[in-house]
Order: structure tokens, then C-alpha cells, then sequence
């Protein structure tokens, strides 16, 4: 798939507040660089931002670019318009709608791989490329013939808990398949709601920069008595209230910018009822988006 000219890939995952971006050389695992920017920053892309949005290496021309965006197309667009200008060797954006990834076969290391969901044209890029990224973590698929179900979370601007049944069939080899998922409000805009809708709680919300290890506890465990802990816990609790309904999957990956966070309120308040690897993943997209470079398939 790769032009023998081309030895880097940008990577880019556009959220609606921020954007990381990863650059990275073929074959190698760790990135040459990486970054963050607000994402607003692409309403106004400019030459002259490019080493502070890119870093050191802001020079494009030749490198290979893949994206997946949540922030609105008109941001999509600018930002393959601003690529396509930089003289990058391909722009290669995951759009579940038109990549036709719903039921079809990718290569990861040499090893054929079945993608399958009913609902492909309706996934957000960003729950596709994080599906991706879980087809190269070897640990997680079954040693053996069966089945496992791992929950990828994604814990940012929104909270989404997404299933994958990853099954190893001896005669027809590895097949990843997206089973569905929730959508809620993620941490930030649970409190931020309170905060505005409310007259008196707004004043006592803890700093978001406190944890649950950190802050004091009061009453109960499973009954907060002060008003601070019981926002927290019902913000928590909110977070994880899918699970219930739920069957125990065999492993948890997380990924997003509230990730610890989420993590955090499992551990407060699931844990001891699940007995569930939870992982933090944090380049679980950038991998989904290394496949779909990398991989036998095209994006759009």
C-alpha cells in the first residue's frame, strides 16, 4: 500500500475540543513526535502554524497522512484542503459511511482478519478507528478457538461504551465484530450542566484537578453525606451506568482524555463487583488509524 518514497505517516485524531496528533515512521513503534492542539485551530490553519500545530517536523511534503474527525465536516474539509496543499504523498480519511468497512477483510501482520458490524454507516470514525486499533493487540484475542468481549471506552467530550466480540474460528481464522454501544455526556459536561442549570451546587463542585483517591471521604461508602461527594458519585455513577446492563466482558480498554477518571470511578464503585481487566490504551485510535494506513483496504 505504501509508495517505497513515503517513511512517515502523520496521524490525527480530531475531537471536538482537541487534537492529538502522533508522527511516526513506518516500521518503527514509538513516534517520532507528538502533540496536542485545541481544535479550533483548524478553522484558521496557516503556513505559519504549522510548527506550532506539528512540532519540529512540520514539513509535509511527502508523508502520509490518516485522520478521523468528530468535530464537524466543515473542519474535515478544511483540514484535507490544507493537507492536499502541503504536497503529502496521500490523505486518507476513516469514514465508516463510505470506506465499507461494515463486512470485509484486513491483513494485520500477515494474518487475515474479518471486520463485521450491521451498523457501519452510522459509527462516528473515531469508534471505527479505535475498533481498529484493538485488531493489533495480540494479548486480547483468544488463544485458542472461541470467543472473548472486550468494552472500549471512550472518555471524552462524550462518554462511549462500545462492545467487540473478537473470535478465533480454526477454520476460517480471526473475526472482529462491533456489536454496539452507548453515548452519554462525558464527565466534563455532566458537571458543566449541573453547574449551569443549577443555583447552589455550582459552588460546591470540587476542583476537576482533585481524584476520587485524593479527596475526602464522608459517610458510608455507597451513601455520600456531604454535597460535594455526592455530585461526584452521582457524576460516577452516571459515567458507568451502562454496565448494568451489561454482561461481564473479559477485558476493558479505555482511551480519551477523562480516561483516568474513568477508570478512577470503576475502581470506586464497579471493581468490587467485576473481576475485570481495566487497561488504559491511550493510542488505541492512532493504532486503528496505523491499520488503515498499513492495512489491505482503502479509506476514503
Amino acid at each position: 500500500m505504501n509508495s517505497p518514497t513515503t517513511q512517515q505517516a502523520l496521524l490525527l485524531d480530531v475531537g471536538n475540543q482537541r487534537t492529538k496528533w502522533r508522527r511516526l515512521a513506518f516500521g518503527r513503534g514509538t513516534p517520532i513526535e507528538a502533540g496536542v492542539f485545541e481544535t479550533r485551530a483548524i478553522d484558521s490553519l496557516s503556513e505559519d502554524a504549522m510548527g506550532e500545530l506539528f512540532g519540529g517536523h512540520g514539513a509535509l511534503s511527502g508523508v502520509d497522512v490518516a485522520f478521523c474527525c468528530v468535530a464537524g465536516e466543515g473542519r474535515a474539509e478544511a483540514l484535507c484542503s490544507f493537507m492536499s496543499q502541503r504536497s503529502v504523498a496521500r490523505i486518507k480519511r476513516l469514514r465508516p459511511v463510505h470506506s465499507g468497512l461494515g463486512d470485509q477483510s484486513i491483513v494485520v501482520r500477515g494474518r487475515r482478519v474479518r471486520l463485521r458490524s450491521h451498523y457501519a454507516s452510522t459509527l462516528g470514525a473515531d469508534r471505527w478507528a479505535a475498533a481498529l486499533g484493538v485488531v493489533d493487540l495480540e494479548a486480547h484475542w483468544p488463544m485458542s478457538a472461541g470467543q472473548k468481549t472486550l468494552l472500549v471506552v471512550s472518555a471524552g467530550s462524550a462518554t462511549v461504551i462500545d462492545g467487540l466480540r473478537l473470535t478465533l474460528d480454526t477454520s476460517s481464522g480471526r473475526c472482529l465484530e462491533f456489536l454496539g454501544g452507548f453515548i452519554g455526556p462525558g464527565f466534563l459536561q455532566m458537571k458543566t450542566c449541573l453547574a449551569s442549570g443549577t443555583a447552589d451546587l455550582a459552588g460546591l463542585m470540587r476542583s476537576p484537578n482533585q481524584s476520587q483517591k485524593e479527596r475526602p471521604t464522608s459517610g458510608l461508602p455507597d451513601w455520600p453525606t456531604q454535597s460535594a461527594d455526592a455530585i461526584d458519585a452521582g457524576i460516577e455513577m452516571g459515567q458507568l451506568a451502562p454496565l448494568a446492563w451489561i454482561t461481564r466482558p473479559d477485558g476493558i480498554l479505555v482511551h480519551g482524555g477523562a480516561a483516568r477518571d474513568w477508570m478512577n470511578a470503576f475502581d470506586l464503585w464497579v471493581a468490587r463487583h467485576w473481576t475485570c481487566p481495566v487497561e488504559h490504551c491511550p493510542e488505541l485510535i492512532f493504532s486503528g488509524l496505523r491499520q488503515a494506513l498499513e492495512g489491505s483496504f482503502d479509506i476514503d
